[in-house]
């Protein structure tokens, strides 16, 4: 009977190689580009399998998502049947970063078999020379060569000095626009809907991070500096921990720009979104201003004589409405599902629906505390 059932096994592992690559593609998630047509699928698992068996791969999540961080180069493969895809759609991100091609193709059991597994695997990392040990030079230079015809395409969604950004704004790739600017991406609730709904869903989202700020401004903020410690109450001419909050975030629009440029509206979001000027044109501007901000904060803190009393107040208002104008990014991170300056590890769409409720409330404490510094006697 074992051995009948190994048979039956083999048989059915065989059965689900054997399908034909129009069957596999009907599987494949709508947001695995580039995708393998069915010549080029064939020599990159081809490669992938002679990588294999001279060890020159990395397999899994975890190891591929490792090895590209360090710098390791060569050749991305995804299986685009993976489910969910939520899983891997932070993969390419990592890859454009790294300046490391990647490439769809249909099926994770074709790529476990290739990679001479027994079992699917969501992505490898085919590298161009084994990490140890050394190799013939002959079939060194055989590898070589099949290496080099299967250049893997580079999807850029957003990468940093590739394809071109349109002077519209709204981030883009060489393919088209980013995969979340795409109607329900990774299950987002509110991009899927009728664009007059998209605009309200905003409207009342905007309305309610409004209403949230003037009811902390005027009440419940002042009844809480009343119970606390002189350090704590924001309500004053200066609050010195915002300082270094806003230039820390100032220095991160480019330090980390490619992330603040994702979640940047694309044109038409909503489909009410027209703003002239590139996503990393904003980008850098809101940065720089909110380091200058943060910088008026902190110097009108200090207890000089030379320091003018206006500085705080004049830079809270300014940090105040910089706030409000950068807020559409931070709804679009939720409507959208778009990555924003997230580590690489988190997927897309990986905050649930209460984190992106803890920043707004988070969002109304910020805009009262630079309105009370701002309007303190």
């Amino acid at each position: 009977m074992g051995k009948v059932d190994k048979a039956d096994k083999a048989g059915a592992k065989a059965a689900k190689l054997d399908v034909p690559y129009e069957t596999r593609v009907k599987h494949v998630a709508v947001i695995a580009k580039p995708l393998a047509d069915e010549k080029l699928s064939k020599k990159v698992l081809k490669l992938s399998k002679r990588a294999a068996k001279r060890k020159q791969i990395k397999r899994g999540v975890k190891e591929v998502v490792k090895a590209i961080r360090k710098n390791t180069k060569g050749i991305c493969v995804l299986a685009g049947d993976i489910s969910p895809i939520d899983v891997i759609t932070h993969i390419p991100i990592v890859c454009e970063d790294n300046k490391v091609p990647y490439i769809y193709v249909p099926s994770k059991e074709e790529l476990g078999a290739s990679g001479l597994s027994k079992r699917p695997t969501s992505c490898m990392l085919i590298l161009p020379k084994p990490l140890k040990g050394g190799a013939d030079d002959d079939e060194q230079k055989e590898f070589d060569e099949a290496y080099a015809e299967n250049p893997a395409p580079r999807r850029r969604h957003v990468a940093a000095g590739a394809a071109a950004e349109p002077s519209s704004g709204g981030p883009s790739s060489s393919d088209g626009p980013a995969p979340w600017a795409a109607p329900g991406y990774l299950n987002a609730v509110v991009s899927r809907m009728p664009e007059a709904q998209q605009a309200a869903a905003f409207a009342a989202i905007a309305a309610a991070i409004a209403a949230g700020t003037v009811l902390n401004a005027a009440a419940l903020g002042p009844a809480a500096s009343s119970v606390l410690p002189g350090f704590l109450q924001v309500t004053r001419t200066s609050w010195f921990p915002l300082g270094p909050i806003f230039i820390a975030a100032g220095v991160a629009h480019f330090t980390e720009e490619q992330g603040f440029v994702n979640m940047y509206p694309h044109q038409g979001a909503w489909g009410i979104w027209r703003l002239p000027g590139s996503a990393r044109f904003h980008v850098q501007w809101t940065g720089v201003a909110e380091i200058a901000g943060g910088l008026g904060l902190c110097l009108g803190a200090l207890p000089l004589d030379a320091v003018p009393d206006w500085l705080s107040p004049a830079s809270a208002l300014g940090l105040f409405f910089l706030t409000i104008a950068v807020t559409p990014s931070n709804i679009y991170m939720y409507t959208h599902n778009a990555p924003g300056p997230l580590p690489a590890e988190v997927a897309p769409g990986a905050l649930p629906w209460q984190g992106h409720a803890a920043r707004g409330v988070m969002q109304m404490l910020l805009l009262s505390a630079l309105w009370g510094i701002a309007t303190a006697a």
